[in-house]
């Protein structure tokens, strides 16, 4: 009769424990929208979307100027690059002849200013973001 009392108390303990965490379950919505570099489509890149401190990154392809992909619902910062392809220099390691590097300015990406809202229903707002190379 004890071992019971013993047994089920333990279990309840684990029970409140684990829901005593912390962590938030990120609610994640499909999004889509388009990149524009001086008024044209933007050919490839990524756009990162930022959510609060400590929350990870997401990242999706830009193609042809659209992407699409699971972001996390709320408030984020939206961060943008395009890479254009140059040779590597001779210091290069690794055997590397090639390297991308980001085109855009910082204000855009590093300290960018944009920002964007998720709903719960997937909308995207704005769901078009305008760059350009200055």
């Amino acid at each position: 009769m004890i071992h019971w009392r013993y047994s089920f108390g333990l279990l309840l303990c684990l029970c409140l424990l684990a829901g005593c965490t912390g962590k938030k379950v990120e609610k994640m919505v499909a999004v889509s929208g388009t990149v524009k570099l001086d008024g044209k489509p933007l050919d490839d890149g990524t756009i990162t979307f930022v959510g609060d401190p400590g929350t990870q990154p997401h990242n999706l392809t830009i193609t042809n100027g659209a992407f699409n992909g699971e972001v996390r619902v709320g408030k984020v910062k939206v961060e943008i690059r395009a890479y254009e392809t140059k040779k590597a220099p001779a210091t290069a390691t690794g055997g590397a002849t090639e390297t991308k590097d980001n085109y855009l300015p910082e204000k855009f990406n590093t300290k960018t200013t944009l920002t964007a809202e998720v709903s719960e229903a997937g909308a995207l707002t704005p769901n078009t973001f305008e760059v350009s190379k200055k």
